[in-house]
């Protein structure tokens, strides 16, 4: 990861890749044993820390699953996402419009920006 650069305190600082310094802190939280065991599980089989694993649960939290239900957003599939747009291309195609293949990223990039669009306002 990064090089131990200051402990004081129970807070530790790293230095990233990036030359910036990356602040951590210890703490102390209660669980289930049965969620300790499956993060464990996980842990294990993705071959990382358990520490390693709950910071990117937590990152995933902090960066995007709060966000979700302000926004009204549910969690779509990649393929389910992908079939949806391969579908509207066919049913185009078959509608008359002609040359749609091409615009199919860009359609992609457009539905992108307007999510984060919609996500930026929403907050």
């Amino acid at each position: 990861m990064g090089e131990q650069y200051n402990n004081d305190n129970n807070n530790v600082t790293l230095k990233e890749n990036s030359g910036y310094p990356k602040k951590t802190r210890s703490i102390t939280f209660r669980l289930d044993s049965s969620v300790i065991n499956e993060l464990q599980r996980e842990a294990d089989q993705k071959e990382i820390s358990l520490n390693v694993l709950v910071n990117q649960a937590l990152k995933r939290y902090e960066e995007w699953d709060r966000y979700e239900s302000r926004i009204g957003m549910i969690p779509v599939p990649k393929v389910m996402l992908s079939s949806l747009i391969d579908k509207s291309i066919k049913i185009a195609k078959n509608t008359g419009i002609k040359d749609i293949e091409p615009y199919r990223d860009e359609i992609i990039k457009s539905a992108a920006e307007i999510a984060f669009s919609i996500m930026k306002d929403a907050l």
